[in-house]
């Protein structure tokens, strides 16, 4: 049977920021025209650097994002940080189904 996709969500997925960290072909001809985008190069910039700040002092700073991000425990809820123009903490989607994920990774007694 034939199939024909019929709807191309927009935005991005996991890992689409490491190829402004780790140039490659697809990126840096991509990269060519962000200026036609302003936006866009705001927030390829300001990721960058804090990939590349949590690399260089374990502390993921920007000079355009205004925001402390404190080390978490295991006791807390994960929180994703929506990435945008500006930086925010969001509750993760989904995050009541990680439990069952998290179930398969408790220390076992292995006596």
């Amino acid at each position: 049977e034939n199939r024909k996709i019929t709807y191309i969500p927009k935005g991005v997925c996991h890992a689409d920021e490491l190829g402004y960290i780790f140039s490659n072909a697809v990126t840096t001809k991509k990269l060519e025209n962000i200026n036609t985008y302003p936006d866009s190069r705001v927030v390829v910039t300001n990721t960058t650097q804090l990939w590349t700040n949590f690399a260089k002092t374990g502390n993921p700073t920007s000079n355009g994002f205004d925001v402390s991000w404190s080390p978490v425990t295991s006791s807390e809820k994960i929180i994703n940080m929506g990435i945008d123009l500006d930086l925010k903490p969001d509750e993760v989607l989904g995050n009541n189904r990680l439990g069952f994920w998290k179930s398969f990774f408790q220390p076992t007694d292995s006596s």
